[in-house]
């Protein structure tokens, strides 16, 4: 009668040390998250808010120009929201103009630089992008070899000369665990992008000099 007081005590005893053992567990494997997740490339791109501006200047413009009594001296309108062609001097129907304009596109370096400067970027993307990829390698090798009359022949059928093909194939694979690759493609989609507007800026500079 005296031992079952001492058996359940026991009993209580052993599962209050495993029950203080689930959140020493839970503490560790929280701990190895927190730990994991500094270890993360950078912080993902967030594209920040547009402006919320609808006009360059404080008040309204007016719907058209005042008018003049002179050739050429009539009011010009205004039309919001209208976007402004790419071949915007073809609006002054002038085709010397149109003609000038369209030789300096084809024969000027600058813009052919940056079209190359453009072109250059998007391979770095590209080519970054491969190491998301697994990579296979492959190669074949074929060896001739002659045995001596005298020595033992390797082969049961006694010929002296033989053969031997070799083939290997290689596969390898990099997990991105920690995004340090997809960091650096949204880094060279951004240099892209730059030299993108870069292209554009040299495209309008150009033309607006040739006009003026």
């Amino acid at each position: 009668m005296m031992e079952r007081p001492s058996q359940v005590a026991y009993a209580t005893k052993c599962h209050g040390t495993r029950g203080n053992r689930r959140p020493v567990l839970f503490g560790i494997v929280f701990l190895g998250l927190v730990l994991l997740s500094g270890c993360a490339a950078g912080p993902r791109y967030k594209q920040p808010a547009l402006p919320t501006v609808d006009r360059y200047t404080e008040q309204p413009l007016p719907t058209q120009t005042e008018s003049v009594n002179v050739p050429g001296g009539q009011a010009q309108r205004y039309i919001h929201d209208m976007d402004i062609p790419a071949k915007w001097w073809e609006l002054f129907h002038s085709k010397p103009l149109n003609e000038l304009v369209e030789k300096a596109i084809k024969a000027n370096p600058d813009l052919d630089s940056a079209k190359a400067a453009l072109r250059g970027a998007w391979e770095n993307v590209y080519a970054q992008r491969g190491a998301l990829l697994p990579s296979v390698s492959a190669g074949y090798g074929v060896t001739r070899q002659k045995v001596g009359d005298p020595l033992a022949s390797p082969l049961s059928n006694n010929a002296n000369l033989f053969t031997l093909h070799t083939a290997q194939v290689g596969v390898a694979y990099t997990l991105d665990v920690f995004g340090g690759t997809r960091r650096q493609i949204e880094g060279l989609k951004a240099q892209a992008d730059w030299q993108r507007f870069q292209l554009e800026a040299a495209y309008l500079t150009l033309t607006s000099n040739v006009v003026a």
